[in-house]
């Protein structure tokens, strides 16, 4: 937080206290004493520290941003320099924060409500050739411009095409922008023309976005859509210690030893970002009911590809889990029936994260061995997505343990870590077999490369194993839209939308009743304070468990003893047995499972192994005995022997009780408890947030219809942008007198479709062709 930012302790304070730092409370600074909260309203968790900064200000502390600097902030493209004041801010972030709440996401709302458009898919026509393909708006939250400004924003289905090493326009989609701005502004039937000299405009930056699924809106916000944004600016101080980092490796080097800083970690462990893959039942149970094998593998691949859009803000890395942690959940089903998921790290060095799934009702089983291996690239680094899943349909097949799918995953890369805006992105191939039934899928998750290319693109084929024929062509965005196209007749369908899919997160015990060596009660400290941003104390807390974990590794190293998963076993390949083949899983649950038991019987089995559902209490008497009893024998044996006896020791005996270390300094409790688990227990808060109240929502709609264009003004921002998220604003200077009918005007004739629109514009395009 800025230093300026640091008010006289007042008195009664929310928590009573006479004397504090008020900066802990940051949300309340700006607004009067009476609607002060002790903890901070959910719509303003994980704020930026922009944000934090200017929500800590009053209104009168900022200057309205003059023509003459929004002229310079486009001329020297420092657009991120625009922002609102503080009650704009908060207003607007509460507002978006009803959005989610009400329809899920910005995007859904703004497709839905205010562009009206049933779908995303462009035409294919030229950009701005085809009035389907984008509409003009005003910017319901405009910045804290001088009167006489207004914002305009052009939303596309198309993405404006930008160079890869530089992320700006490329020349030929300037040219389009030009045209677009000269055949609108400057030479439509729209009344009095403009001079062209007077607008200038400029690609919006993907970071800025708070519509990042469209990818064109003209804020400048650091709100980024949840699962939305796979772009991030990294700070100037940020910036440095990545600096320092990378300075220390070689192209190739090995990042799994390397400790990354805090700011770049998603608020969960690896054990529990692998859950995405499970967060779509609407793609998963359905398909060990499909009778016939080519569509039943279809919908495999189907349901493989529907959980990769499923990711956080920004370019994150999951926690990396300690050797013998443990993640468990459980999914409730609208038919009444629960699926349910048991993971434990079985290897640090190489990591290995191991799974289990089932959902015995439906008949499906997920086994998986995540082997990730991280290499730094240069200016990338990449996790190289080692380690195989084996998903089965226990009601189908004729081996023992029922139809059997091979799952491989693609590699994830992060691009601009030295220079340039920080980029997620799934590269390489990866396949799904079904060597029962003879069918492959060879999908293609395409990197953008230097020159040309998008970002996102996914393509591949589904092909009989057997005779060799393409049965299916694959292609679109892992981001969006997938579409499937039969080679026989050429029909071609959408396979899975990710833009309007809405994933199940998985449902957890709550923390109090979990294990010490459980993800989320093991990092609740350093997922408090990275959600806080206090990046001292979140490393802190990290290095507290990571420096118990090198003590663990030592003490086993002293004693001579091997380590061995709680949960997991080896698996038994040898010929005949019921893993054989299946060498490359390495570990599997520690449990026998027999595909032909009841639903019920299976369940019973299933939470046997390990606490999934509220209640089940953790068993840790006897292993706390144990310990006792271990470090009784070691002090007894090495004073009669010298050496400590290591004839009595259990796989699980070597671990240090993290109950008997002192309690970690955690931060404050101003942060939901499981957020990344549980979201909807947020969304059930009542808070003081004037969106809960529908009327005080009415209110914000009819002042939202008031800024678009009741006032005359003398200038407007437009903003130009694409559904693939890239974008641009323009600046336009207009007459006192004319701007507002001509706008009325201008807005008319690019929303009605009349003659004239289609002529201009069929000129454009000609114009295109005959250039290319």
């Amino acid at each position: 937080m800025p230093h300026s930012v640091h008010p006289t302790p007042r008195e009664n304070t929310p928590d009573a206290r006479e004397e504090q730092d008020l900066s802990r409370f940051w949300w309340n600074l700006s607004i009067p004493q009476e609607q002060w909260t002790e903890e901070c309203p959910p719509y303003l968790l994980g704020q930026s520290e922009k944000d934090i900064g200017i929500l800590s200000r009053k209104d009168e502390e900022f200057a309205r941003i003059t023509w003459q600097q929004v002229e310079e902030l486009v001329r020297t493209n420092n657009i991120h320099h625009f922002h609102r004041c503080s009650s704009q801010l908060r207003a607007y972030l509460g507002y978006v924060y009803h959005l989610k709440k009400t329809y899920g996401s910005v995007l859904s709302y703004i497709q839905q409500h205010r562009l009206h458009w049933p779908t995303i898919t462009p035409s294919g026509d030229p950009p701005f050739y085809n009035p389907s393909d984008y509409k003009i708006l005003c910017n319901d939250w405009p910045y804290f411009v001088e009167k006489g400004i207004e914002h305009l924003v052009v939303w596309t289905k198309f993405q404006i095409d930008e160079v890869e090493e530089t992320g700006e326009v490329t020349p030929e989609a300037m040219r389009q922008v030009d045209e677009l701005i000269r055949m609108t502004f400057c030479e439509g039937e729209t009344g009095k023309r403009m001079e062209r000299e007077k607008i200038v405009w400029f690609k919006n930056w993907k970071i800025l976005k708070s519509v990042h699924a469209l990818g064109n809106r003209s804020s400048s916000e650091d709100q980024r859509e949840a699962n939305d944004e796979d772009t991030m600016v990294i700070e100037p101080e940020q910036g440095n210690i990545l600096l320092h980092i990378i300075s220390q490796l070689r192209p190739g080097a090995d990042l799994s030893r390397i400790t990354l800083p805090t700011f770049i970690l998603e608020e969960r462990s690896m054990l529990e970002r692998i859950t995405n893959f499970m967060a779509h039942p609407d793609t998963l149970l359905p398909m060990p009911s499909i009778d016939d094998p080519i569509e039943r593998f279809v919908s495999v691949v189907k349901f493989y590809l529907s959980g990769w859009h499923i990711r956080p803000a920004g370019v994150k890395k999951p926690l990396n889990p300690i050797l013998g942690e443990t993640f468990t959940c459980w999914w409730e089903y609208p038919d009444k029936t629960r699926g349910y998921y048991i993971a434990e790290q079985t290897s640090h060095h190489p990591p290995k994260s191991s799974y289990f799934f089932m959902a015995p009702h439906h008949h499906i089983r997920v086994d998986g061995t995540l082997k990730p291996r991280s290499k730094f690239l240069g200016n990338s680094a990449a996790s190289m997505m080692e380690g195989i899943s084996y998903l089965r349909f226990t009601n189908r097949g004729k081996s023992k343990g029922g139809e059997k799918y091979i799952l491989t995953q693609p590699n994830m890369y992060a691009r601009g870590i030295l220079f340039g805006k920080m980029k997620y992105e799934l590269g390489d191939h990866s396949y799904v077999r079904c060597p029962e039934n003879g069918l492959a899928a060879d999908i293609e998750f395409k990197t953008k490369g230097w020159v040309g290319g998008t970002y996102n693109a996914i393509g591949g084929s589904i092909r009989n194993e057997r005779t060799g024929e393409v049965l299916y062509e694959l292609s679109g965005y892992w981001s969006g839209e997938m579409t499937i196209k039969d080679t026989k007749t050429g029909q071609k369908k959408i396979l899975f939308d990710a833009t309007h899919a809405k994933h199940a997160p998985p449902l957890t015990r709550p923390i109090e009743e979990q294990g010490e060596r459980e993800s989320q009660k093991l990092w609740k400290s350093t997922i408090q304070a990275v959600l806080a941003r206090d990046h001292e104390v979140a490393t802190a807390e990290k290095a507290k468990i990571e420096d118990r974990q090198r003590e663990e590794a030592k003490r086993r190293e002293e004693l001579g003893v091997e380590w061995k998963p709680k949960l997991f076993r080896r698996v038994d390949a040898r010929p005949g047995s019921p893993e054989e083949g299946e060498e490359d899983l390495e570990w599997i649950i520690n449990a026998h499972l027999d595909p032909k038991a009841s639903p019920d019987e299976l369940i019973e089995k299933i939470l046997s192994i390990a606490p999934i559902l509220p209640g089940q209490v953790v068993e840790d008497s006897e292993q706390d005995t144990r310990r006792h009893s271990l470090q009784h024998r070691e002090n007894t044996t090495q004073q009669a022997t010298g050496h400590p006896d290591q004839s009595h020791l259990h796989a699980s005996d070597n671990l240090i009780d993290f109950d008997s270390r002192p309690p970690s300094t955690a931060p404050p409790e101003d942060h939901p408890k499981q957020p990344h688990s549980q979201p909807q227990q947020t969304a059930q808060q009542k808070t003081a947030n004037l969106m809960d109240d529908d009327s005080e929502m009415s209110h914000m709609n009819n002042q939202m219809s008031k800024m678009n264009m009741h006032e005359v003004m003398t200038r407007t921002i437009l903003g130009v942008g694409a559904l693939l998220g890239v974008g641009a604003l323009a600046v336009t200077q207009l007459s006192i007198q004319s701007q507002e009918r001509q706008y009325k005007k201008t807005l008319q004739y690019m929303h009605d479709g009349r003659e004239k629109i289609q002529e201009r514009m069929n000129q454009m395009a000609n114009s295109v062709a005959g250039k290319k």
